[in-house]
């Protein structure tokens, strides 16, 4: 026995999400609350020092209000990943005990070829599945592509700016914040079905705002990427199927 132990001490109470899987997702259900509740303000104060940095970049004449709202959603889709990357190192440290990369579940890509061909079938399948309507992150990524044709210079950063949030920075900040972490955490208690179907619940709250189908074509990507964690047994096998995927999505959006 150590000498810092003594027979009858009280335990420290452990995080409040280590008290059980309904904390854990309680409070990350909370942060996206929070997230989507306060990146407005935000996202209105960045638009004002830009606007007062720049000499007027955005205008403030109504009938230029289409700079405002669609800059406000560049700034959207970029700066809500860096939240989630951030929430995601927070708690990851939390559930892997001071390890963050053992908390979110980072580790080596098992079966790959089963990864490989399961990414392949199932993003089939939901694209078949899609209904047609276009995502948020898309429809911004093809004004923004109208406006660097015939706008000012700044519109090719804007564009620039949305490849690297979809492609990019977005699989990996989602996947981390809903299928890192989270599933460390979940299945220390629930069952591999239990944990598939919890992880997809924020995923579907995270993408409900930024779809124009909402739940019903983002259900089949969430079911896809739960499979593809399970079988991959890494965050890093969902990060790189989210990022494949929204490549093929946009890359569909620059061909002729």
């Amino acid at each position: 026995m150590s000498a810092d132990a003594t027979p009858g001490a009280i335990a420290p109470r452990p995080p409040f999400i280590r008290r059980g899987p309904w904390h854990a997702l309680g409070t990350q259900l909370l942060c996206l609350a929070g997230v989507f509740a306060i990146l407005p303000f935000v996202i209105v104060a960045v638009l004002m020092a830009v606007h007062l940095a720049m000499g007027g970049i955005i205008s403030p004449d109504p009938t230029d209000m289409w700079e405002v709202r669609l800059w406000s959603f560049v700034l959207l889709l970029a700066v809500l990943p860096v939240c989630l990357m951030l929430l995601s190192g927070f708690f990851g440290r939390i559930v892997g005990s001071g390890d963050v990369w053992q908390g979110i579940g980072d580790g080596p890509i098992l079966r790959p070829l089963a990864v490989i061909a399961l990414s392949a079938a199932a993003m089939a399948v939901a694209d078949a599945l899609d209904q047609g309507d276009v995502s948020l992150p898309l429809d911004i990524l093809r004004q923004v592509r109208l406006a660097a044709e015939f706008g000012q210079w700044y519109w090719r950063g804007a564009e620039l700016l949305l490849l690297l949030a979809i492609v990019v920075f977005g699989p990996m900040a989602e996947e981390m914040f809903c299928r890192g972490w989270i599933w460390v955490e979940l299945r220390r208690s629930w069952s591999v079905p239990a944990v598939m179907l919890a992880t997809a619940v924020p995923f579907l709250v995270l993408h409900g705002p930024l779809s124009s189908h909402a739940v019903l074509g983002t259900l089949p990507i969430a079911v896809a990427l739960t499979l593809v964690r399970h079988v991959g047994g890494s965050v890093r096998a969902p990060i790189l199927c989210h990022m494949a995927y929204n490549a093929g999505a946009c890359a569909t959006e620059f061909l002729p």
